[in-house]
């Protein structure tokens, strides 16, 4: 397994929580990493933190009569993963999507 991935992995975790405990994704973060301030990581959440709302708008307009709300946290998670990753140019989307 790539590093890039076990972060990611990590992330989708610390997104997960933040989602299903309603609590700050930065204390989410804290709490979950050994190194907060590891760039890929804390670019990630520092993106979501300002955009979450218009990701979550930006993947809804793609969920044919379907809610964001009605997906289940491991996927809301790793949308916005994603999400935040295509916006910032970090990879391929080819590799963001796989």
């Amino acid at each position: 397994m790539s590093d890039r991935h076990t972060k990611r992995e990590k992330l989708v975790t610390v997104i997960y929580q933040h989602l299903l405990l309603q609590k700050d994704l930065f204390e989410c973060y804290n709490d979950f990493y050994l190194n907060p301030e590891e760039e890929f990581g804390h670019s990630i959440i520092e993106d979501l933190y300002v955009n979450e709302e218009e990701y979550i708008k930006e993947i809804s307009r793609y969920l044919n009569n379907w809610e964001f709300s009605r997906l289940n946290y491991v996927e809301q998670a790793v949308l916005l993963e994603a999400m935040s990753e295509i916006r910032q140019n970090i990879n391929d989307k080819a590799v963001i999507i796989d």
